[in-house]
């Protein structure tokens, strides 16, 4: 067993989890060794707080992806907030691209508390197809695991120039690593970014209104 798997199923052991099956979906997103992974800070930015991730063009991307916006089928929204799943290790380690006008920004440790688990980024439309990579930007999720059973949301592609995928397995409910930013995090801890909620496309906006629960008629007129 390699270092980096070593390193994996440790983490996973002492979380209390399952370990993901090792390969090259571990190897891709695996961290140098001795990158380390800065503490949360009092304002639960986390991860190396909002400098871990760079701003504006000056970052790079894949075919000028981190430079564009993603589209509404790459991220949720939730709770009045959009969240992306960006990165497959904490901001730290990603060298994270956010574009100025697109107002995404590393969750507080209040957003965090309630933030989505993976299998809410499964829906139908996802730019993700199961078993493949979106076409437009070629983000895929590695690591198959337990509830990814449909097309499912990753954004990475548009936040960077490190990462185009996501590690299912490393995301926080499907076994026992919580989101960068969280309390027990380790350098395998998929990013989230959140902004605030952004009008979404009539599609996205159907499958809302469809999850909405329906109003309730007053029963005097």
């Amino acid at each position: 067993m390699g270092a980096a798997s070593l390193s994996a199923a440790l983490a996973f052991g002492l979380a209390g989890g399952a370990p993901p099956a090792t390969g090259t979906g571990r190897a891709l997103s695996d961290a140098p060794a001795g990158s380390g992974i800065a503490s949360p800070d009092a304002g639960g930015q986390g991860s190396g707080g909002e400098g871990a991730a760079r701003r504006g063009a000056g970052a790079g991307g894949l075919a000028g992806l981190a430079r564009s916006q993603a589209p509404a089928n790459a991220y949720i929204t939730r709770d009045g907030l959009d969240w992306a799943w960006a990165a497959p290790v904490p901001a730290a380690l990603a060298d994270l691209d956010l574009p100025a006008s697109g107002g995404w920004r590393l969750p507080t440790a209040a957003e965090l508390a309630a933030a989505p688990t993976a299998s809410d980024f499964v829906f139908p439309g996802a730019n993700v197809p199961l078993g493949g990579a979106d076409p437009a930007s070629g983000a895929a999720f590695l690591m198959p695991g337990p509830g990814l059973d449909a097309a499912a949301a990753c954004a990475a592609p548009w936040f960077g120039a490190e990462h185009r995928h996501c590690d299912w397995v490393d995301g926080e409910g499907v076994f026992a690593l919580p989101w960068a930013g969280k309390a027990g995090e380790t350098q395998f801890s998929e990013q989230l970014l959140v902004r605030d909620a952004r009008p979404r496309n009539l599609a996205v906006a159907g499958r809302e209104r469809e999850r909405a629960p329906a109003p309730v008629s007053d029963p005097r007129g």
